[in-house]
């Protein structure tokens, strides 16, 4: 089998101008198939976060084309000049080619307004907050990325649990360049506690520029007995676990018992007679 072409994009490049702070804009792009093989195609960000596709795959067959709108958001970025690199990629069953689309945005600031200092700083996790669910005597490590989205300025940034007793950082400064991210471990560690609910802020101090600010990220942690208990069904539990029948005829108990839920005060048995004569067939 031949292997891909990549796909064609027109134009082969985008420049979305000098958009306001707190504005959006919207380009298209034209994908086609210049080859002779239906394509399978996906377009790729490198996770930026202020650029967006309303269509990131799809199939084109031969000579087919397909317009993609290309979004960029500037909520989220500081006045300033940004640049990012959209790939287009056609996939084969063992290869791959690709387009690459360079992507250049100035930010303005907005009408009467000074650029927002506070916005070259972000924090995220993998969840929406930091949650964790342990049971007594254990730990639970989870990553949180803090990112600097000034593209011309250097961040330093230091940060504090407020004197929690079972929250830790694996590191508590720290400099971030210019679009620069780095990711922070967050344990959390149950040994001082007791069952129970607990909460935490985690507070980011950033200075750039001259200018301090200051972030908080919140924190939970849930301390059972049973933090992965199995609700589901459970296997039956017998009672001897093992029969001898060492005569002809031999009858004997077989109690067979349900576990139930782990909460359940009692248990569901019933007990069965088995008859058995020496060819060990029931009787």
């Amino acid at each position: 089998m031949m292997p891909p072409q990549p796909p064609t994009v027109n134009p082969n490049s985008l420049d979305f101008g000098n958009p306001p702070q707190g504005d959006s804009k919207t380009l298209q792009v034209m994908i086609s198939n210049p080859g002779t093989q239906p394509m399978l195609w996906d377009a790729d960000t490198s996770k930026t976060r202020w650029l967006a596709l309303d269509t990131l795959t799809g199939n084109l067959q031969p000579g087919q084309s397909l317009t993609v709108n290309v979004t960029v958001n500037t909520h989220f970025i500081v006045v300033g000049k940004h640049t990012a690199t959209l790939t287009f990629t056609s996939e084969g069953d063992n290869k791959s080619a690709s387009t690459q689309v360079p992507v250049i945005l100035t930010v303005s600031p907005a009408s009467g307004l000074e650029p927002q200092l506070q916005q070259n700083f972000a924090v995220s996790s993998l969840e929406a907050r930091l949650s964790f669910t342990r049971n007594l005597n254990s730990s639970q490590t989870l990553p949180l990325v803090i990112t600097n989205w000034d593209s011309q300025n250097a961040l330093k940034w230091s940060a504090d649990n407020a004197g929690t007793n079972w929250l830790s950082l694996d590191r508590i400064e720290g400099i971030l360049q210019p679009g620069e991210r780095q990711t922070i471990y967050v344990t959390a560690d149950t040994n001082p506690l007791k069952l129970g609910n607990y909460a935490a802020t985690l507070n980011f101090i950033t200075t750039t520029m001259g200018t301090e600010s200051t972030e908080q990220i919140q924190a939970e942690l849930h301390v059972g007995e049973r933090p992965d208990s199995d609700s589901g069904p459970k296997s039956p539990v017998t009672n001897p676990t093992r029969l001898d029948f060492d005569t002809v005829w031999h009858q004997a108990a077989l109690k067979i018992t349900s576990p139930g839920p782990q909460s359940s005060p009692s248990f569901n048995t019933q007990a069965v007679n088995l008859k058995m004569d020496n060819r060990g067939m029931p009787g």
